[in-house]
């Protein structure tokens, strides 16, 4: 065969196995058998809620920079601002209580590794200890750390 037909062929076989892959919920690619994780270990953090009350059950995790409570008072009025505010954007990813970042990214095949520490996942969660709404914070930066860090003191203020 014709080195484009053959791979046009092997295209095509990959795109089924990830099709598949995909169906039955796994991640494309090809699995190795030779390197194995035996167990995790979550850094664990301190709970903020073990020495400060909550100020508030399952405050519900919206989008902060979004001023929807001003802007449905000017537009709707104090009485109907707060059906407008159910529609609130919220976060299309919220990270769980198990989502973490592994400490090694390498792992040398037939070596099985004993424990792998890992790190929590920073990111917004589904709900808030602290209410946005009457809570202070403080943000300490000596400029120029990194890109983006003016869209989080935006989104945090």
């Amino acid at each position: 065969k014709q080195r484009s037909e053959k791979y046009l062929e092997d295209q095509a076989a990959k795109a089924e196995q990830t099709r598949k892959q995909n169906e039955e919920g796994l991640p494309s690619g090809m699995k190795l058998g030779d390197v194995k994780l035996d167990s995790v270990y979550l850094w664990e953090l301190e709970k903020l809620n073990k020495y400060f009350p909550s100020e508030g059950e399952g405050i519900e995790n919206v989008m902060a920079a979004l001023d929807y409570r001003r802007a449905a008072t000017e537009i709707f009025g104090d009485e109907e601002a707060d059906k407008e505010l159910s529609n609130r954007a919220k976060y299309s990813k919220l990270i769980g209580d198990h989502e973490c970042i592994l400490s090694h990214i390498r792992v040398k095949p037939g070596v099985s590794s004993l424990a792998l520490r890992a790190y929590v996942r920073a990111g917004p969660r589904e709900k808030l200890h602290f209410n946005p709404e009457t809570v202070n914070a403080a943000i300490v930066t000596c400029g120029g750390l990194c890109p983006g860090l003016n869209n989080v003191i935006r989104e945090i203020t």
